[in-house]
């Protein structure tokens, strides 16, 4: 595999992984790979954001949560029912 920065820089988040096809992945298939840089990145909005997501669970509740989670569901689903 051969990776290489997207931006040229050696702190990019992300960089580009070439490699020899197999299955069903096209010839000489490019995949984004996180870097050391694009980890810890993603580490320090994880450290802020579950605490945020804690407080606003706590203060909508448990039940509320759920409920909305099924109604989003529903939501989707006719979403893709119509779409198509």
């Amino acid at each position: 595999m051969l990776a290489m920065p997207c931006t040229g820089e050696e702190d990019a988040p992300v960089r580009l992984i070439h490699r020899p096809a197999h299955g069903h992945d096209a010839p000489g298939s490019q995949l984004l790979a996180c870097t050391e840089a694009g980890y810890w990145a993603v580490r320090r909005i994880l450290v802020a954001q579950h605490p945020w997501a804690d407080r606003i669970g706590d203060a909508v509740g448990g039940d509320d949560l759920r409920a909305a989670l099924v109604v989003m569901q529903h939501l989707i689903e006719a979403l893709e029912v119509h779409h198509s």
